[in-house]
């Protein structure tokens, strides 16, 4: 699940994934969080789900 104050919306998902990490998360509130780190992070959304939490955290 992931929430969104700005647009007052709550995203669940029973489809999941594992990351690269090795945690098991919602496959769309995944996309959503690196759709939206892709504008403040820089690297391409391809780069940054195939990045752990804290190589993406370096960028």
């Amino acid at each position: 699940m992931i929430s969104d104050s700005e647009l007052n919306a709550d995203v669940v998902d029973g489809d999941t994934v594992k990351s690269p990490d090795a945690v098991i998360v919602g496959k769309i509130p995944r996309g959503f969080r690196i759709r939206k780190f892709v504008g403040v992070t820089g690297p391409s959304s391809e780069k940054l789900d195939a990045m752990t939490f804290i190589e993406a955290a370096d960028q």
